[in-house]
């Protein structure tokens, strides 16, 4: 997935919606807020990873050391279920930033995967 993917996918999840494509404003209707595309990157921006960690409630486990692939370790608490914890996701990499990320953008692609199979049921029962 490439870094403008991993963003438009973080910005879904934190809430933000683009409010025009020639305008390329983002604004989050809960809060009231506004900010541009442009400056709208986790990747970069600590504040904004912290944002999403909040937001997401992501749990944040430090690299090991000992481990031949050291990294940051971020994951979601999935729902636990009879087979185990569904939709739980977990992302290593030795970037902090980057993990939340992916992280982010996984869990949003989780949850546009359930809408539409939600939305798919609802017609098929009508």
């Amino acid at each position: 997935m490439s870094d403008n993917e991993l963003l438009k996918l973080t910005y879904e999840a934190y809430g933000f919606r683009l409010h025009s494509m020639s305008s390329k404003v983002l604004y989050h209707a809960d809060y009231g807020t506004s900010m541009k595309l442009d400056d709208w990157n986790p990747l970069r921006d600590d504040a904004q990873a912290m944002w999403l960690v909040e937001r997401l409630r992501l749990n944040i486990c430090t690299p090991y050391k000992q481990d031949a692939n050291p990294g940051w370790e971020v994951f979601n608490d999935g729902v636990e279920g009879v087979g185990g914890t569904e939709g739980q996701v977990i992302v290593v990499n030795a970037f902090l930033n980057r993990a939340i990320v992916e992280c982010a953008a996984k869990l949003q692609l989780q949850s546009s995967i359930s809408k539409q199979r939600q939305s798919g049921d609802e017609e098929a029962n009508d």
